[in-house]
């Protein structure tokens, strides 16, 4: 039955996450061709601009995330959630005005930065309740939220191009009309937290609690954002909007892997929260060697991408080039953010992760810097995303091995090499022998963890039968 349970939920996730990643082609492979550079450089600060949103919540929603993960829905008590919702909205709608306000005067694209004040009401509010969904695992809610959002969205876009109207600023319309839609969608999920008849408005030791728990919890995610966005920063500063644009497409279409990462995480931290602690390590070294197979494979996404990419998209050709470099960083990306972002949640380690991810983004920003500013070299500042998203990987996973009392050194090893062949063969060598020279490291690679992977699938196996 819990095995049942589980399929089911990650059906639901991956349907969810497949559902924007026909939304993410459709944006990568008709927006480009729609607006011209610089508006599609526009639409692309928007959605950076967009992604730090979440600061706004000041780790309120992370905090609910952390402490109801894994329990049931039906067990909360919704008079104390009925509070910290409309405590949220409350302090949303204040930092909305605040942000309309002060904002403007530092930066001066003004209709982007009011599309983001209004988004932090919209994106916070939903982020709660999403989050309350996710952590209790009503994944079918959670899924119909994020296909309704990106359905709508489509189809509105699909409405802008066929009439014609190539403003950027149509399509940032289209991006907060589905966004509220699907608030309220979650406002009736959740309409026994929303509309309790509880008369307990205003909780803020439970406020403080779930602040207090999940404040280093967003900081972390926020400076996981900010390691790759510090990057866009710096193009777009160090060379122009046009630039920025590109670079930000290819990124979108290297960010494809995380869609199945996201859809499996988010199924794994409540079941990990549930589970017996001494299960952990076995559980890890297991899952590990599965994914690891996938995401290692999904370099060979890379050929028929640029192929297909390159013709539909030929004014983007030259900045398919880069996707060599970050569809690697994606693979120690999938897995941190698959595993060892969860595991560090699950074992209470949000201090370990949030030291980890400071000293990445201090490395990333020198880099960075240097690349850009003294070097003046796209290719060596896009590859720094590369270079300090495996070292935070080695790192999470050095500490994580060492706390779970298991042994990953050479499988590191072995996915390194993997990677720089990868990069190096990409950037060199003719498409065809750059393909066939990584196909067969592949292979190589799935013979040498063959026992490991056997063991792995018998491991999993035993432990949903029991």
């Amino acid at each position: 039955m819990k095995t049942r349970l589980l399929l089911q939920n990650f059906f639901y996730i991956i349907t969810a996450n497949l559902t924007s990643l026909s939304a993410s082609v459709i944006l990568v492979t008709l927006v480009p061709n729609f607006l011209n550079k610089n508006d599609y450089g526009y639409w692309q600060l928007f959605l950076l601009y967009n992604t730090y949103i979440g600061l706004f919540s000041l780790g309120w929603n992370d905090g609910i995330f952390l402490r109801y993960g894994g329990k049931e829905y039906k067990l909360l008590n919704k008079e104390v959630l009925f509070s910290q919702f409309w405590m949220s909205v409350i302090l949303q709608i204040i930092m909305t005005v605040l942000a309309m306000v002060t904002l403007p005067l530092i930066i001066k694209t003004y209709f982007i930065i009011y599309a983001v004040a209004v988004g932090i009401t919209k994106t916070n509010i939903r982020n709660m309740l999403l989050f309350i969904l996710e952590a209790t695992m009503r994944d079918r809610e959670y899924a119909v939220s994020i296909i309704m959002d990106r359905i709508l969205f489509i189809g509105i876009i699909l409405i802008i191009i066929l009439s014609g109207k190539s403003d950027y600023r149509y399509f940032i319309s289209a991006e907060l009309i589905s966004g509220f839609a699907a608030m309220f969608y979650l406002v009736y999920c959740c309409k026994d937290i929303v509309f309790s008849a509880s008369k307990r408005f205003f909780d803020f030791k439970e406020a403080y609690q779930n602040i207090g728990c999940g404040f280093k919890l967003l900081l972390s995610n926020l400076i996981n954002i900010l390691i790759t966005g510090i990057v866009r920063i710096v193009i777009k500063g160090r060379w122009d909007i046009t630039v920025f644009g590109n670079i930000s497409l290819v990124l979108s279409v290297s960010n494809i892997i995380m869609v199945f990462v996201n859809s499996a995480s988010i199924v794994i931290f409540p079941l990990l929260r549930r589970i017996n602690k001494n299960q952990l390590p076995g559980l890890y070294y297991s899952i590990r060697n599965i994914i690891m197979i996938i995401l290692v494979g999904m370099l060979l996404m890379y050929y028929p991408l640029k192929l297909l990419l390159s013709i539909v998209l030929p004014q983007y050709k030259e900045a398919l080039d880069y996707m060599a470099v970050l569809i690697p960083a994606y693979i120690f990306e999938g897995n941190i953010g698959l595993l060892g972002n969860t595991y560090l949640k699950t074992m209470k380690k949000e201090r370990i992760l949030l030291k980890i991810n400071i000293v990445t983004l201090i490395l990333c920003g020198l880099i960075n810097l240097y690349t850009a500013y003294v070097m003046g070299d796209l290719l060596l500042t896009v590859l720094s995303i590369y270079l300090v998203l495996t070292f935070r990987s080695i790192i999470t996973e050095m500490y994580l091995s060492k706390e779970l009392m298991i042994s990953i050194k050479k499988k590191i090893l072995l996915e390194l090499l993997q990677t720089i062949v990868f990069i190096y063969t990409s950037l060199f060598l003719p498409l065809f022998v750059s393909f066939l020279i990584t196909l067969s490291a592949y292979l190589l690679y799935i013979l040498f963890n063959k026992k490991d992977i056997i063991a792995a699938v018998k491991y999993m196996h035993h432990y949903y039968k029991n």
